[in-house]
């Protein structure tokens, strides 16, 4: 028999629902659900109930937008939960929320005693306040009553015992036994103490006023100073109006003077001149003077205070004065340099300063603390102490005091070295003076210096050893006696020391330089290297071929030949001098108008390349 033939029975007697997986299509929209809600559940926490409910809630509304023959029925039951669901959440707040009304009224017996014994001990403390009010009043009641008890016994006249004045029987200060009795001394005495309190008493009305002046001259300095910016804005508006002026004027200018204008009106080629420039965009206060600048910062460094600006500087000015009556003048100088807007730095306070003469009967300390002093300031760099020092002659100058200020400076600084030159000269070491000049560069004056102070050849050569420079070495070549305008130290003394003092270089440009002058100078006598070498008496033939290889080691060529030369002739000289007897000066008196490279080769045939 067939199913379909038999009797319905129990369990199926409701009518039979279709399946939900009916194809292909079924089975794949199961997987992906299944998918989705396998993928979402990973990423939450597995105890978060609210986010499991989300997921699968999403989940059946998907199911049921896909099954459309259960989708009344899984709406239902859908619906059904999430009531279910919404009143178990609202069962759970509300109980929440009950739980906490319960533990308040719990809470009220207890808070309710605490208020109470809050009660009771703040009435005891206005009773312990209200006995202490009261025990006030009694004492001030009893202070009142012997105050006006007093005041009544001061009313009645008192009888006052006149005393009687005392006898000084001290000695005035300053004044022996003896002259305190003398009559012409006491008198003498009188007269300068009224002298005194005459000054004083000129010094008040002159130099202190009342505190009224004081205010006034306050309150017109404030009214100074509020004109002062007035005017300083009205400048500022009326520098960026003439500026924008001049950039309208040269717009309008350049508007007229061109030939295809860019703009259609003058009015938009200044319009937009003012709106490209630069000056129009400037903040008005930048426009100040740099004067200005200056003199206002000084006062806002000093004090930021506007409002005490004016008893700032009256103050300023009182201590000035103070100092400057005390003696204390450099304490009153550096008062008066520091003094804001530079109220003190004018004639007046220098005309003070003038008339006020310096104190010249200290004594200078010794030599040795005279060393220890400049050590500190040397060290401390107070240049301007020092010159100050030196200046006033506060010190006791030595050679060692000399030594100490040259050995601080560095290279040629003129300022050490002008001092310790000035020490070497109050000193009369007048070779020290000499190297100082040398090594500020003040060659000309060195060497007048040394000439005046009778120097001889060995210190001449001694200082161009320790300080050897071109500018020296041809000061010297350039020195001349005053009776016969010949060198006072020959070329070739000159020479040998710069090179044994390893001025190689130096040297050959000497000799470079008497070279080109004497082909400047062609034709007078007593000018140029050839000269010089004739006039050279303390130099052997030897001691020039020396000189000579070394111009051609340094490439000097021409100054090389032109000495080959020059030596080659004057030893023609000195033989025919030895032969014909000829006296020195006519010798040196010869005169070669031709060069003296071509004459050598001329009169003995010499080959200068031999030597090369």
């Amino acid at each position: 028999m067939s199913r379909s033939s038999s009797p319905p029975s129990p369990s199926n007697r409701y009518s039979v629902l279709p399946p939900v997986v009916k194809n292909e299509v079924d089975r794949v929209f199961l997987r992906e659900l299944q998918q989705y809600i396998d993928g979402e559940m990973s990423q939450i926490d597995s105890s978060d109930i609210k986010q499991r409910y989300v997921i699968h809630n999403t989940a059946f509304s998907k199911l049921i937008d896909h099954v459309h023959a259960y989708k009344p029925l899984l709406t239902r039951i859908k619906k059904e939960y999430e009531g279910v669901i919404n009143k178990i959440e609202r069962g759970k707040s509300e109980a929440g929320y009950l739980n906490d009304q319960i533990q308040t009224m719990a809470q009220e017996p207890s808070t309710l005693r605490n208020y109470r014994r809050r009660h009771d001990e703040l009435a005891r403390r206005i009773e312990v306040i209200k006995a202490d009010n009261q025990r006030l009043r009694e004492e001030l009641k009893e202070y009142s009553n012997a105050k006006q008890a007093a005041l009544l016994a001061s009313e009645q006249p008192i009888k006052v015992q006149k005393k009687q004045p005392k006898k000084d029987s001290r000695v005035i200060p300053g004044l022996t036994l003896q002259e305190s009795t003398d009559m012409s001394t006491l008198q003498r005495e009188l007269q300068k103490v009224e002298a005194t309190i005459k000054e004083l008493s000129e010094s008040k009305k002159s130099k202190f006023v009342d505190r009224d002046h004081k205010e006034e001259l306050k309150d017109k300095l404030m009214k100074k100073v509020t004109e002062r910016d007035l005017l300083l804005q009205r400048n500022t508006w009326l520098i960026a109006k003439q500026k924008r002026l001049k950039v309208a004027h040269d717009a309008a200018m350049t508007y007229v003077g061109s030939k295809e204008p860019q703009y259609k009106t003058i009015a938009d080629a200044i319009i937009m001149a003012l709106a490209k420039s630069k000056t129009a965009a400037v903040d008005p206060h930048h426009l100040l003077p740099r004067d200005h600048h200056l003199s206002t910062t000084n006062v806002e460094d000093d004090d930021p205070t506007k409002e005490k600006e004016a008893e700032m500087i009256l103050e300023y000015i009182e201590k000035f004065n103070e100092l400057f009556e005390d003696g204390r003048y450099e304490e009153a100088a550096i008062h008066a340099a520091n003094s804001p807007k530079g109220i003190l730095r004018s004639m007046e306070t220098m005309s003070r300063f003038k008339c006020v003469e310096a104190n010249k009967d200290g004594r200078s300390p010794c030599d040795t603390m005279s060393l220890e002093c400049v050590a500190c300031v040397l060290k401390e760099n107070r240049l301007d102490l020092l010159s100050h020092w030196i200046a006033q002659d506060r010190l006791t100058v030595t050679e060692k005091l000399g030594d100490l200020i040259a050995e601080k400076c560095k290279g040629k600084n003129r300022t050490y070295l002008d001092m310790a030159e000035t020490i070497y000269r109050n000193c009369l070491a007048h070779r020290k003076v000499v190297n100082v000049m040398v090594r500020q560069g003040l060659y000309q004056r060195a060497l007048q210096y040394a000439t005046d102070k009778d120097f001889t050849t060995s210190d001449y050569m001694e200082i161009l050893t320790a300080y050897p420079s071109y500018q020296l070495g041809y000061a010297l070549c350039e020195m001349r006696n005053h009776s016969d305008t010949s060198a006072i130290i020959p070329v070739g003394m000159i020479t040998r020391e710069l090179i044994s003092a390893g001025a190689e270089d130096i040297a050959m440009q000497i000799l470079q330089k008497m070279y080109l002058k004497c082909a400047d100078e062609a034709g007078q006598e007593g000018n140029g290297l050839k000269q010089a070498v004739y006039n050279d008496h303390m130099t052997s033939t030897t001691q020039w071929h020396a000189i000579l290889q070394v111009a051609q080691e340094y490439g000097y060529e021409e100054v090389a030949i032109e000495l080959l030369a020059a030596i080659t002739v004057n030893k023609i000289i000195k033989v025919a001098r030895e032969t014909s007897g000829l006296s020195e000066k006519s010798s040196s008196e010869l005169n070669f108008s031709s060069s003296p490279s071509s004459q050598a080769r001329h009169d003995t045939g010499v080959n200068t390349e031999q030597t090369y």
